[in-house]
């Protein structure tokens, strides 16, 4: 099961006995996958499945750092939204960079 796939199990079960409101949790798949997960507090009053937004870091940052960046766990920006933080795996991209040849 993937981090995004638990995630979006989570927020269509109105309700879930055991997720905490309000706050950001690291959650951590059998697999080994961590991600961070966010559920506003009014999702204890829902009757409906939430929507969920998917916030990804990039390059060297982690999912705790993009949480600070894009402020979703904030009651000032989301009240509604179920945000999924995955932790991206340990894996180097090597990036070639082309230099630009000059024929004369």
């Amino acid at each position: 099961m993937t981090a995004a796939f638990a995630a979006v199990a989570m927020a269509c079960v109105p309700n879930p006995a055991g997720i905490t409101l309000g706050k950001l949790v690291n959650e951590t798949l059998p697999s080994g996958r961590s991600y961070l997960l966010f559920v506003p507090k009014s999702y204890a009053t829902r009757t409906s499945p939430a929507p969920l937004i998917l916030s990804y870091h990039g390059g060297d940052r982690n999912a705790s750092q993009q949480a600070a960046l894009d402020l979703l766990t904030s009651p000032f920006f989301n009240n509604e939204y179920v945000v999924a933080y995955p932790q991206g795996i340990h894996v180097s991209l090597f990036v070639v960079t082309a230099t630009c040849a000059v024929h004369v």
